[in-house]
């Protein structure tokens, strides 16, 4: 059978029999499992990792126990009330934004910031744009923000999730920005493949202002 025609379950007891036969490394392992735990329903990925905890190969049960891990993570950075409640951001909450995927590559000047060392901006709330999404982050600009193909006074951040990290329970993380002229009422853009196209940076660096 092509593995382009094995169902989740059947590539998972592939990637363990190529694991077995030191075919992977554990990095490797993990991270091809993870892929294929995502596309089982909740329930089900719960049963896969019960069965994967209980593995005669220490190995496999220690890479279980990091995605149970990240499971764990991946649904609090999907709620809007939990992420609410623990993140440091607020309404209010000043935020400096900066680096960048070509912060080094730039000697420290990438395009999006226009010959500035950061945007500042104060930030608005979180804004849920569909199921299975980590909310995204309203902010408003202290200027507009004009370089080529974008302008607007608001922005719209994305966060994401770790082994190690929780989305946006932190004071300072790496997030995608999007610039808009009005503050957007619909985020359904967000879910598009080719959403990380339109953002005027996918690595940009959030930090909290601290304050007096």
């Amino acid at each position: 059978m092509p593995e382009d025609d094995l169902t989740p379950n059947e590539e998972i007891r592939r990637l363990i029999r190529a694991w077995e036969k030191n075919c992977l490394t554990s990095t490797e392992f993990q991270n091809h499992m993870w892929g294929q735990l995502r596309k089982l329903p909740v329930a089900r990925r719960r049963a896969a990792l019960a069965s994967l905890s209980a593995h005669a190969d220490k190995d496999i049960r220690n890479a279980a126990s990091e995605l149970q891990i990240l499971m764990r993570h991946e649904e609090l950075s999907k709620n809007l009330d939990h992420i609410r409640r623990s993140s440091p951001l607020h309404s209010g909450a000043r935020l400096q934004l900066f680096g960048g995927y070509d912060y080094y590559s730039s000697d420290g000047k990438p395009c999006w910031l226009n010959g500035r060392t950061c945007y500042t901006a104060t930030f608005l709330d979180f804004a849920a744009y569909g199921e299975n999404t980590i909310p995204a982050g309203l902010v408003e600009f202290d200027e507009v923000i004009e370089v080529p193909g974008h302008l607007g006074r608001y922005g719209v951040l994305l966060a994401t999730y770790g082994l190690d990290f929780i989305a946006w329970e932190q004071s300072e993380g790496e997030v995608m920005v999007y610039v808009t002229e009005t503050l957007p009422e619909d985020l359904s853009f967000l879910r598009s493949p080719r959403a990380s196209a339109s953002a005027i940076e996918t690595h940009a660096t959030y930090r909290i202002e601290e304050t007096a």
